[in-house]
């Protein structure tokens, strides 16, 4: 008769732990996945570029990370996208989603990511160590060009060096 009992009181638990870890997250205005699609407006607290922020050639193209830092290949189990959206950008950072604010100008070279939010899932370390260097980069990004398909973006790294992070349009789904 006990085993009877606490089986249904474990799968009654565990739904209403669920339920209060997902309103937690709501109250405390935390970013859910379906919050952080590409088309979706930057969340509320965050200052939004002007829609014309982003130049066009870059709007509409799924952007795959290929090199972490210039000549460094991203392995091909690891997924790090971006996708520019009029005054963002949004994509994978290998284990999480991501969206934010920015602001690109390619004739002078120059970008500007504001604060970045993200899911909050834990990955093996691979995938989060390359998605800490990642988002570390994005967010300090300075200097921006697109040659020859290559999307290519320059930040400081806390060594006083260059983190460069090289795109190229990703292919299928």
């Amino acid at each position: 008769m006990k085993r009877l009992i606490s089986i249904p009181l474990g799968i009654a638990l565990g739904g209403f732990l669920a339920v209060c870890a997902s309103r937690e997250d709501a109250a405390e205005g935390g970013p859910s996945a379906d919050t952080l699609a590409a088309d979706q407006p930057v969340p509320s607290g965050v200052v939004e570029p002007a829609a014309d922020s982003v130049p066009p050639e870059l709007l509409g193209t799924a952007w795959r990370l290929v090199e972490l830092d210039a000549g460094e290949p991203v392995p091909e189990d690891i997924q790090i996208t971006a996708e520019f959206r009029p005054g963002g950008i949004a994509g994978r950072s290998a284990c999480n989603r991501y969206t934010g604010p920015v602001e690109i100008d390619l004739t002078a070279g120059t970008i500007k990511v504001g604060a970045l939010v993200s899911t909050k899932m834990a990955c093996p370390p691979p995938q989060m160590e390359n998605e800490t260097r990642y988002l570390g980069a994005l967010e300090r990004a300075t200097g921006v060009t697109l040659e020859t398909g290559r999307l290519t973006i320059r930040a400081a790294d806390e060594t006083g060096g260059t983190s460069t992070l090289v795109f190229a349009p990703q292919e299928g789904p």
